[in-house]
């Protein structure tokens, strides 16, 4: 079937349109797969799940598994940018399962952070038996 001009760039411009529409949709991906190669995330909008520490002692981090969460093996985990948040909001959260929604971002030295990465911009947050807390992005992005 052959398209005419017109009908050719209406096709392109539209999933253009479409593409551009869905660039603010999470990528729901592996947090394995983002700690493995994060060059290959830097900068994209992602929806990760692991255990979650809240504690200011401790930082806030997303680890791979509850081993890890538990040992502190900040290798095996990206920072989770909630400085803003209330820790009181966060506190049942703490150590659960969580699916966190936000904006990855490499680090280029371990010099920078012992994490892996960091996950900034943070939208939301969903645990069992917490629910969801929505974050609002200019709150989430003012760290001092």
């Amino acid at each position: 079937m052959a398209y005419s001009r017109i009908t050719q760039f209406l096709l392109v411009t539209i999933g253009a349109a479409a593409l551009a529409a869905g660039a603010d949709e999470p990528c729901e991906v592996s947090l394995v797969r983002v700690v493995a190669n994060p060059a290959e995330f830097d900068q994209a909008s992602v929806r990760l799940t692991g255990v979650l520490s809240v504690s200011h002692d401790h930082g806030f981090g997303l680890y791979l598994d509850v081993g890890s969460y538990e040992a502190r093996i900040l290798i095996n985990a990206l920072q989770v940018e909630l400085w803003q948040q209330d820790v009181n909001e966060l506190a049942c959260f703490e150590g659960k399962w969580t699916t966190v929604e936000g904006r990855f971002e490499a680090i280029d030295s371990r010099l920078e952070s012992l994490f892996s990465g960091e996950v900034r911009d943070v939208t939301a947050l969903v645990a069992e038996g917490c629910g969801v807390l929505e974050i609002g992005i200019e709150e989430a992005s003012e760290h001092p």
